[in-house]
């Protein structure tokens, strides 16, 4: 593995790199702009044009230079014409990159989000007898709130930036002696390397179940920091719940225990699912951080689950639509226009069991998996004539758009299979929108422009069917398409579940 260690804005970049090898975390950490008591105003204008002209300006470095620009022509050039004695954020990145780089750290200067920071600031003029300049740098966490992971500082009787930088990395007692920041990281993260997740017994094929990650320590035994990152995987089901990932679902150590919502596979590979937790390389809220495609670090507990496998299994899939769509029309003496259009789709996956005492019948248990979506939107209106010789305006306007997981009615039969003999079988399916998150829209009525009253609409859904056909071997599969021009709907149905 090859790395590199960055310090630039932009294309203003000294990079170089080596061959290595890192077998822990790899991490990047910009070092910010050096805060500076020492420029003047015209002095910061100046530095930050030089800056601008090098974003701008400058092209990629050969391997091992470094490029700065010139403000007043535009051009590259070897140093940027500052004031003497300034704090000159080049070169303390570069210092820094030679002191706390290693094969599993990039030190650079950016402005991409990043959990940790280095903030240098110089001051100058202390007026003390033997106090005269301080360079601190500060490498913090920029977490909901910031925190100082570790702080460096070298000070100089005198008001030179070359005597107090000399002083920080250079001196045999410098300040900022080389070595990796990984162990100052490691320590301050408590890096998950171990917890335990408990068994949630014999799962059904296709059902869920809820199962908590806890005990999240690092390798000394310490309560890992709540910012980490864990990823959890199910070999054959799903993970519900969590932040998508690339390796998995990503969750927060928090206060250090989390819930993971389980969904067993339809159908079974294997007769015993692995779900495995395992560490992360980032850090970081979601919002802040948003999470990266980054693979899993390494596992750090994991439970077998076992699987009750379903008798038949598959998916049905559906298509609905009903439309209504005129202008003009006249109702009495009232002119009416309709714009109405209500889709849905969606795919449910099915686990069938078989029932006791008639092995011809099978029967889902629990909701079924898969989603759908949902829209629903009507204007209706009616112009009128009024007493006066005038025209009254009323429209209704609803509105819905929603989606998501499905439940069953909890009722016998709702989702069940019945083997009829000659080949021949009837399907009834019967399922309804998740509880989980309510699909309602609004209602709203109009009398000339004027909002008269409002409401909130159902917009819950159910499929409720029989279908029928002849089996294909071990499999029941088939379609239905319908349409109805009278009321502009069309419905698309198809199924397929083997055994």
């Amino acid at each position: 593995m090859r790395w590199a260690v960055a310090i630039g804005l932009g294309s203003a970049l000294l990079a170089f790199s080596c061959a290595q090898t890192c077998v822990e975390c790899r991490r990047s950490i910009p070092v910010a702009d050096c805060e500076n008591n020492a420029l003047t105003p015209e002095e910061q204008a100046k530095l930050k044009a030089c800056r601008d002209c090098a974003l701008a300006a400058c092209p990629p470095p050969p391997e091992g230079g470094v490029y700065f620009c010139d403000a007043p022509t535009g051009t590259c050039v070897e140093e940027c014409s500052l004031a003497p004695n300034t704090c000159a954020w080049s070169t303390i990145a570069t210092s820094i990159a030679s002191v706390q780089t290693s094969d599993c750290t990039a030190v650079y200067v950016g402005t991409d989000p990043r959990p940790y920071v280095y903030r240098p600031r110089y001051e100058r003029g202390l007026d003390q007898p033997r106090l005269q300049s301080r360079l601190t740098i500060d490498l913090v966490y920029l977490g909901e709130s910031e925190e100082v992971v570790h702080t460096w500082t070298a000070e100089s009787s005198t008001a030179s930036f070359s005597s107090i930088l000399d002083r920080m990395f250079q001196h045999d007692d410098r300040v900022m002696v080389k070595q990796s920041v990984g162990s100052l990281l490691d320590d301050f993260e408590k890096h998950p390397a171990k917890a335990s997740v408990n068994s949630p017994g014999t799962v059904e094929a296709g059902s869920t179940k809820t199962l908590t990650v806890r005990d999240i320590k690092d390798d000394e035994g310490r309560p890992s920091a709540s910012f980490n990152r864990l990823i959890v995987k199910a070999e054959q089901g799903r993970i519900e719940n969590g932040e998508e990932n690339n390796a998995g679902k990503l969750f927060l150590v928090g206060d250090g225990a989390f819930e993971v919502v389980y969904r067993a596979p339809v159908t079974c590979a294997k007769k015993t699912d692995v779900i495995t937790v395992s560490s992360s390389c980032d850090i970081g809220s979601f919002a802040a951080f948003p999470p990266y495609d980054s693979p899993a670090e390494k596992v750090i507990a994991r439970v077998e689950v076992p699987l009750s496998c379903a008798g038949w299994a598959g998916t049905f899939t559906f298509h609905t639509v009903e439309a209504e769509d005129y202008d003009g029309r006249q109702v009495l003496d009232c002119t009416q226009s309709r714009h109405f259009r209500r889709e849905l789709t969606g795919t449910a996956e099915l686990a069938l069991f078989a029932t006791p005492g008639d092995a011809r019948v099978f029967e889902g248990r629990g909701a079924p998996g898969g989603s759908f979506s949902r829209t629903h939107r009507d204007d209706a209106e009616s112009v009128c004539p009024t007493a006066t010789g005038g025209t009254i305006t009323y429209l209704v306007k609803e509105r819905c758009s929603c989606g998501g997981g499905f439940m069953d009615w909890g009722e016998s039969g709702v989702n069940r299979l019945s083997l009829l003999g000659n080949d021949q079988y009837d399907y009834t399916l019967d399922v309804a929108i998740a509880a989980a998150g309510p699909c309602a829209g609004t209602h709203e009525e109009f009398t000339n422009g004027e909002r008269k009253a409002s409401h909130e609409l159902d917009c819950g859904w159910e499929v409720l069917d029989v279908f029928y056909g002849t089996m294909q071997g071990e499999r029941a599969a088939g379609s239905r398409h319908s349409e109805d021009p009278s009321t502009h709907s069309i419905e698309d149905f198809s199924w397929d579940l083997s055994r």
